[in-house]
């Protein structure tokens, strides 16, 4: 007997046991006539599909009779690791499983996986290319999901955590895009910031493998944190579009897209919200997720409070292990005191800058700057031990020039001497051999900071010899 078939339900028994030994589905539908019928499967693999008709026809004049009508029809049972199928289009739902060691959408105070509510993933097929979203609606707070949404047809199945990370499947390349910002959560990195992917030929059980892994790093103080920032060289790339590949192996494998070399590309930012994190003399986590491989050849972090003051902390290359797939990187804990302006850490271009340290009042000011396509940059660069580099901006329509003079090699986090020749509105004094501190290096550009007048320097640091 063919059911026309509105609407699928599915649901699974376990005995209330995590993976009980003995499992039922149960399918309920509706028919076109409104009567209803079932399937009870067993572990065995048995099915028994009943159904009941009732019809009561009654006839004045010649007779009266009563006709009942009552069908069972026993199926075949179906094939070992067959799904039943609903029509296109339809509800499905199947189960999700997190690596253990590895992916993660959050961590309970155990550090163990689990699913978040309204989680989302999507699903890939070759009549899907750009994917079918489906959404938890079963097992938050566990490390088995069940995810619901229409049938994506026959597989073999693609799917990536988080849904919005995926945009489209080419062959066997699942196209994605790794975002700059991560929201903070407590004991643990934000949901949807750890990428994960999974393949299968059938959509139950499917298994999600990690394909990053995480920094951790731990502050204390008394401030409301509003963000954390982590910069690697220029070149390398923590976030941007990517292709998820090498499914035959063990893991999938993560690859950028060329050409994703600039500033942009080599950050990452962690949003606290706008009222921001309360520090307390208790050391607090933030976790933020990072390709595998960074962190190698150095890098800086940056956390700035909710009043715009900011700290910045550096790891020279090879003092901090590469990020590992599906691993933890602690870092030793930081006790929070604001050192400088972070509008002093994200001013563009290069020149002197007031009130650039946090201890000064009031907001930062630019005392002369380059200005493209007006002002003028020219260096000389004398490598070596004892070397050193020019470093000479001018803008004859502000009337000004400012000239540094200071060691070849810099060291971000110590100080160095600088001189200082000024020559018109530059609205700072020369000076000679000062001590400034090298606050951070990122592509072409140095911060310095003179802790005595509390003015700031961004300088460009050309390595090319003229």
């Amino acid at each position: 007997m063919i059911m026309n078939v509105r609407k699928w339900s599915l649901s699974t028994f376990t005995d209330n046991r995590p993976y009980a030994s003995l499992k039922r589905v149960m399918v309920r539908g509706v028919k076109a006539d409104g009567s209803t019928a079932k399937i009870n499967r067993l572990s065995n693999g048995k099915e028994t599909m009943t159904m009941k008709r009732s019809i009561i026809i009654r006839m004045a004049a010649l007779c009266v009779g009563v006709l009942a009508l009552s069908c069972v029809k026993v199926q075949e049972p179906l094939p070992a690791g067959s799904e039943i199928a609903a029509p296109d289009g339809e509800a499905i739902s199947f189960s999700a499983v997190l690596e253990q060691v590895g992916t993660r959408t959050s961590l309970d105070g155990q550090m163990q996986v689990l699913w978040n509510e309204n989680d989302k993933i999507r699903v890939f097929t070759a009549s899907h290319p750009n994917g079918l979203d489906y959404t938890l609606t079963g097992g938050a707070g566990t490390q088995t999901g069940v995810f619901t949404g229409s049938d994506p047809g026959s597989g073999p199945y693609y799917a990536v955590y988080p849904a919005t990370a995926g945009t489209s499947l080419e062959g066997t390349s699942l196209h994605v895009t790794v975002p700059s910002t991560q929201t903070y959560a407590e004991g643990s990195f934000g949901a949807g910031a750890n990428l994960a992917a999974a393949k299968g030929e059938v959509l139950e059980n499917l298994r999600f493998r990690n394909l990053e892994g995480t920094l951790s790093l731990k502050f204390s103080g008394s401030k409301m944190l509003r963000l954390v920032r982590v910069f690697v060289p220029v070149g390398e790339t923590l976030n941007g579009t990517a292709v998820i590949g090498g499914w035959d192996g063990d893991v999938p494998v993560l690859t950028f897209d060329a050409g994703q070399t600039g500033a942009s590309f080599a950050q990452m930012t962690l949003s606290c919200g706008s009222a921001g994190v309360l520090l307390s003399s208790q050391e607090k986590g933030f976790s933020i997720v990072l390709p595998i491989g960074a962190l190698a050849n150095g890098f800086f972090v940056e956390a700035v409070d909710t009043e715009g003051n900011a700290i910045v902390r550096h790891s020279p290359a090879g003092a901090t292990p590469a990020i590992v797939r599906s691993e933890i990187r602690p870092m030793p804990p930081l006790s929070y005191t604001a050192k400088y302006k972070d509008a002093f850490l994200t001013a563009e271009g290069a020149g002197a800058f007031s009130k650039a340290t946090a201890a000064a009042s009031g907001s930062l000011e630019a005392l002369c700057r380059y200005v493209e396509g007006q002002s003028q940059y020219a260096w000389m660069n004398v490598p070596g031990d004892s070397g050193s580099r020019y470093l000479r901006l001018e803008d004859w329509t502000d009337g000004f020039a400012l000239a540094f003079t200071m060691p070849y090699s810099l060291v971000p986090g110590r100080d160095c001497k600088v001189s200082l020749e000024s020559m018109g509105n530059t609205g700072v004094a020369s000076q000679s051999n000062v001590s400034m501190r090298v606050v951070k290096q990122f592509g072409e550009r140095v911060w310095l900071c003179d802790s005595q007048t509390g003015n700031g320097y961004v300088t460009l640091m050309i390595n090319e010899e003229e």
